[in-house]
């Protein structure tokens, strides 16, 4: 019996040595700040207190911000980036699944509109809200959450080393049928989702890189949704590299992604890729005990246990699209058109990044990866 302890001993150090544990960071509540003493006190004696959404927006420097609006020299009339984005968050935070529901509780509750920063009575259309792409390109956007991701990362909260990869369906705001003139869907940019042999629906693909080892995202991109995921892989990593500057340690997808292009890729730029293999018959590949295949040229470690844990590892990709689209009801766009449904998809980042940030600000790391948290507007913030 010993001996077998031993050997397990053995067999879990040697996993552990190439697979990093899930990491949840220790934090405590940083000292000053606009937190009352009431609220300090909850976050750190009352687990069930998951914060207000006032706290949402104290942790980050929005002039950051300011300066990404001015370098495009950004003409508005009424309302700035900050105010905008805030309102997006908020929609986002609060689960609100329309911009006129979004436009009817900032009338119903003044609070809620201060905290986006507007002055009562003077709350602007849906249209203002709903065309935020059009009115400040989405480049902005794109720049807000690369240094949301740097801040992550300047914190602990995100390393980038062990990565994973996937896509998955956004239903765009469009009918099932075509038109039978002009033989389009009423969002021409929407494409048919098909995975495997079912067809999942109208809209398009969401692309996410994440960190899963934190279970953070660190990119996203958007396709229509009848792409195909595997030359995609290619383009996203070359976006994260001239993105942060460097290139994952470890990268684990699924089997949509197996073709030689892809791995030599991985190879040449010092890749660990453990990209499950599709399997024909093929009696050279690698079976792990739950049936996951892995192709021997291309992985460094060819242990089944260890192949095991790296793809198991990949579920934290498939947990923050669970999250996203039923933690924060984003699974069906407002709005229609592609560069609208990568600003639906970047804001759902922001919004995952920024509740990070704030959970790990206020000393409660069980908050880093909550849908619900900062969400209420409580009475302390009357």
């Amino acid at each position: 019996m010993s001996d077998f302890q031993q050997f397990l001993s053995e067999m879990k150090g040697r996993v552990q040595h190439y697979v990093p544990n899930f990491k949840t960071l220790v934090c405590k509540l940083i000292d000053g700040g606009e937190l009352s003493k009431t609220e300090k006190i909850a976050y750190s004696n009352i687990s069930a207190y998951k914060g207000d959404i006032r706290h949402l927006f104290l942790f980050y420097n929005w002039d950051i911000v300011n300066e990404i609006e001015n370098k495009y020299a950004i003409q508005t009339q009424d309302y700035n980036l900050v105010t905008v984005l805030k309102t997006h968050i908020l929609m986002c935070k609060r689960r609100i699944r329309t911009y006129t529901g979004l436009i009817d509780q900032l009338y119903e509750n003044e609070r809620l509109a201060e905290v986006c920063g507007f002055v009562p009575n003077k709350i602007p259309t849906r249209t203002i809200i709903s065309r935020a792409a059009d009115k400040f390109c989405i480049e902005v956007f794109r720049e807000i959450t690369a240094d949301m991701v740097k801040k992550c990362m300047s914190l602990g909260l995100i390393k980038g080393r062990m990565v994973g990869v996937d896509g998955t369906l956004i239903r765009s705001n469009t009918g099932p049928h075509k038109n039978k003139e002009t033989k389009q869907y009423t969002d021409p940019d929407a494409g048919l989702y098909v995975h495997g042999n079912y067809i999942k629906g109208i809209g398009f693909l969401a692309f996410k890189l994440t960190d899963i080892e934190y279970g953070l995202p660190m990119l996203v991109q958007c396709y229509k949704g009848s792409a195909n995921e595997n030359p995609l892989l290619r383009e996203i990593l070359t976006q994260f590299h001239e993105t942060y500057g460097f290139y994952p340690q470890i990268l684990s997808t699924d089997k949509g992604m197996d073709s030689a292009a892809n791995n030599d890729f991985c190879n040449e730029f010092e890749i660990s890729a453990y990209i499950q293999a599709r399997d024909f018959g093929n009696k050279e590949l690698i079976k792990t005990e739950k049936g996951k295949t892995f192709n021997p040229d291309y992985v460094k470690i060819i242990d089944p246990r260890v192949l095991e844990r790296i793809a198991n590892r990949r579920t934290e990709s498939e947990r923050q699209f669970s999250n996203d689209k039923w933690g924060y009801r984003r699974d069906r766009m407002s709005n229609r058109g592609k560069t609208e449904a990568e600003l639906y998809m970047l804001i759902t980042m922001i919004t995952t990044l920024l509740t990070a940030i704030t959970a790990f600000s206020v000393g409660r790391s069980d908050l880093m990866r909550s849908s619900s948290a900062f969400k209420l507007l409580t009475k302390e913030g009357q």
